[in-house]
């Protein structure tokens, strides 16, 4: 018998068997931002079956299948029938949003399932359509009638949302006049995914006064033992009405119920974090007397009531499907983005030989030594005369000299002389006129002008004209450029205050990656994503070291610690997962990096990993696959380092879409392109063939990625989305 700390018996057990749905109601998910695990990593029937025996053995009279919804996962009626046939096994029920269920029910009965939950919180089509976001509602109905028709109890759960079914609570309770069924009115809880405790409008109480103004003869009738529902009946109904007080959790007390979830993960209460998954146990060996003595342990630890538990916790960031289904909460990329840019950093300046500070970026304005030019500038081969001499009507001039760049300037005597003169010299005093080469013939040392129309001061670049001396010419912070470095040069500025760029080291993880110069096995691939991440980085100055961890806990642990400790930040390329082998989450987490989060909307590269260590070191976490990696660094952690680094805000690149798209995910969709420019001088951008975020030959034949909005899934050519480039 397992019995907790509080002397309540444990005796109920709620078995989600998948965390997938055919629906998306509003207080169970977020419309979009849900994606879900592997099937490999959901538990198997076997597993299951035989986690339900074991709590059956240790007093579980009653079993409640849920999920998501229970029947989208094949072979579900042949489980149900093992279940039942479970020695001590009192009580069989499920829990369905009843749209696959209708031709499922007969078999119901043969395998002594009498009891089913099913969800349903609006009569009204339009109201199911915006509630659920699918048409779904004849089929719901249709499995109610069923049910009742082959004698099984009906429970319909009703969630109560404001400004979304509130029309629907007294029509609901009109159900339960002609037909034998309970209507259970519950409290909308914080598990939307959103992160936010919500306001409570419609609690319990709210409910049923809204109910009893109705029905004012409604009366309360006992409720049986350990009921989440306050149970009432209205003379004259063939069913019953119940509340139930989910969120203001007046029925802790008597709570006789444990939770386990399509991944193993236990939960003694619907509010707690859980800490033990069973599934790994069961995979890693353990016998039935060790998972007793586990659970029953945890049992022990099990809180007094849901709110002493949600203060165990930071905050309630799960939806109703990673609780009932472990489904994955994913934010979005504006709120990724936002995470990451306010974690932006100043590492310090530091001084360089303007010939070594390529790529870095300045930290100092640049002002000039002298006026630019310094003096007054030829700027054509050709001749140097005097205006004058040209309006009063001479077109020959004597050659009185030939005057080469850096030679000091050769003054001219006479009004017909000239000065024949190269482009960068410096302009004598006595002339102010340029006559270039093509606009004279030269004979026997006299130049004669064959143009007519000569202008003062033609052909000169005027001393300060570009800058006077102590005037600005470069403004920090900006990158520098060979152009920056041309003027640094010409101002005699030879060392150049830069920012300092964070101490980066990319690392790899697992036994399966070995160096580019080795040969793998049949069964390894080469590192070549910290190849990919350190050549990027060579273009902003960034000289990043790299590390390599096999999958070794203490060595993991070891070479994380120091890696923290030696450096700003920690780019890791996969490693984050849920796999057996992946120990860096846990060393993180043991080091004291702070997760920031896990998981983006957006295709590809869903689970990067963001961060933080009290110390101040970030950790980036990418996925593995390539072009995720790829995608990753470029839409984030370039733009931190360009913002820590001082650089301004740049102008968001957009292109037009060249193609027609059709891309139905909730995702926002980073998708591979080719650039181009056509002959009306508008940037298209032409979708890249591609298989999947492994295929990283795809990014040699593009050069950017458009992203397309999570809102649609379908995108028009001609429509114009923002820009990525990389290339």
């Amino acid at each position: 018998m397992l019995i907790d700390s509080h002397g309540r018996t444990i005796n109920y057990m709620r078995l989600a068997v998948t965390d997938r749905c055919n629906l998306r109601c509003l207080y169970c998910m977020p419309k979009e931002g849900l994606d879900w695990h592997p099937r490999q990593e959901l538990m198997t029937y076997e597993e299951m079956l035989r986690i339900s025996s074991l709590m059956v053995a240790m007093g579980v009279q009653k079993i409640r299948i849920t999920g998501g919804e229970p029947f989208v996962r094949k072979g579900m009626m042949s489980f149900l029938s093992s279940l039942s046939k479970l020695s001590g096994l009192q009580h069989l029920t499920v829990t369905t949003n009843g749209v696959l269920t209708a031709p499922l029910v007969a078999d119901f009965t043969k395998i002594g399932i009498r009891s089913v939950n099913l969800s349903l919180d609006t009569l009204d089509r339009k109201r199911f359509i915006a509630i659920a976001h699918r048409d779904e509602l004849s089929a719901v109905l249709e499995t109610l009638k069923v049910l009742l028709q082959h004698d099984i109890e009906v429970k319909i759960n009703t969630v109560v949302m404001e400004n979304k079914n509130i029309a629907d609570i007294l029509p609901l309770v009109e159900l339960t006049k002609t037909l034998p069924v309970s209507v259970r009115f519950i409290e909308e809880m914080p598990f939307n995914g959103g992160g936010q405790r919500p306001v409570l409008h419609w609690n319990y109480q709210r409910i049923l006064d809204t109910i009893t103004e109705r029905f004012p003869d409604i009366q309360k009738i006992p409720d049986a033992p350990n009921s989440t529902s306050f149970n009432y009946h209205i003379p004259g109904h063939k069913g019953n009405v119940g509340v139930i007080a989910a969120y203001s959790r007046l029925f802790c007390g008597t709570c006789d119920r444990i939770r386990v979830t399509p991944l193993g993960l236990v939960k003694t209460c619907l509010y707690d974090k859980g800490t033990f998954n069973i599934k790994d146990a069961l995979r890693s060996g353990a016998d039935d007397l060790q998972l007793q003595h586990l659970l029953k342990n945890l049992i022990l630890k099990k809180a007094k009531t849901g709110w002493d538990e949600e203060q165990n916790r930071d905050a309630v960031h799960e939806s109703m499907a990673t609780i009932c289904g472990e489904g994955v909460f994913m934010i979005t990329v504006a709120e990724a983005e936002a995470i990451i840019q306010s974690q932006i950093k100043n590492y310090g300046t530091e001084t360089l030989s303007f010939e070594a500070s390529l790529g870095r970026v300045l930290a100092e304005d640049l002002f000039a030594d002298r006026d630019l030019p310094p003096y007054n500038r030829v700027a054509m081969d050709g001749i140097a005369i005097q205006f004058s001499a040209f309006q009063k009507g001479v077109r020959q001039f004597v050659i009185k000299a030939i005057q080469a760049a850096g030679e000091k300037p050769i003054d001219i005597t006479k009004e017909n002389e000239c000065i024949e003169i190269m482009t960068g010299a410096a302009l004598p005093q006595s002339v102010d006129t340029v006559i270039r080469y093509e606009d004279i013939e030269i004979n026997n040392g006299t130049a004669t002008i064959n143009c007519e129309t000569v202008k003062p001061r033609q052909n000169v670049h005027e001393r300060g004209s570009d800058k006077k001396q102590q005037e600005q010419v470069a403004r920090a912070p900006q990158r520098i450029t060979p152009a920056v470095i041309s003027l640094a040069a010409s101002i005699g500025k030879v060392l150049l205050e830069v920012r300092k760029t964070p101490r980066v080291v990319i690392i790899s993880t697992g036994d399966e990656l070995v160096d580019a110069n080795e040969t793998p096995s049949p069964f390894q691939i080469r590192r070549s994503n910290n190849y990919t991440i350190r050549a990027a980085l060579q273009k902003y100055a960034v000289a990043a070291d790299a590390a390599h961890i096999p999958d070794d806990v203490e060595i993991t642990r070891q070479q994380v610690r120091r890696c923290l400790e030696e450096y700003d930040v920690i780019l890791l390329s996969g490693g984050v997962s849920m796999g057996k082998f992946d120990y860096v989450p846990q060393a993180l987490q043991e080091l004291g990096v702070e997760q920031l989060f896990h998981k983006v909307q957006q295709r590809p590269g869903k689970p990067f990993w963001f961060g933080a260590h009290p110390e101040g070191a970030l950790v980036f976490a990418f996925p593995g696959n390539p072009v995720s990696t790829f995608m990753c660094l470029h839409r984030y952690f370039i733009p931190w380092l360009k913002a820590s680094l001082g650089e301004n805000a740049p102008t968001h690149l957009y292109a037009i879409l060249n193609e027609d798209i059709y891309f139905n995910r909730a995702l926002q969709y980073l998708m591979l392109v080719k650039t181009a420019v056509n002959d009306q001088g508008q940037l298209l951008a032409t979708p890249v063939d591609e298989n999947g975020s492994g295929d990283f030959t795809s990014l040699l034949h593009a050069d950017a990625f458009l992203e397309l909005s999570a809102e649609k899934s379908t995108f028009k050519k001609g429509e114009v989305y923002k820009l990525w480039v990389y290339n």
